[in-house]
């Protein structure tokens, strides 16, 4: 099962956990809009850390900090979401 949302990027940088060896850096995103399904554990106005490869890889976008895009991602949501992550542009 998937959600949708419409989330702006607050923060990245890399994981100092170093948890993946393939996605490296933690992007904190606050969650604007519930676009399509259903967020059991985060709310409209929260904050999600994705574990993502890299900023361009992820984001089309070396420093995404304050940009919006549509993030699709797979139930459950971890913290950090450790999931398969697609990203449009808002």
């Amino acid at each position: 099962m998937t959600v949708q949302v419409r989330a702006t990027v607050v923060d990245i940088g890399v994981d100092p956990l170093l948890r993946d060896r393939m996605r490296r850096y933690l992007a904190g995103v606050r969650i604007d809009e519930l676009v399509d399904g259903a967020l059991p554990d985060v709310a409209v106005g929260e904050l999600l850390s994705l574990l993502v490869h890299s900023p361009s890889m992820t984001f089309s976008d070396p420093d995404p900090v304050g940009s919006t895009f549509l993030i699709t991602l797979t139930l459950p949501l971890t913290d950090p979401y450790t999931g398969p992550v697609e990203v449009a542009g808002s």
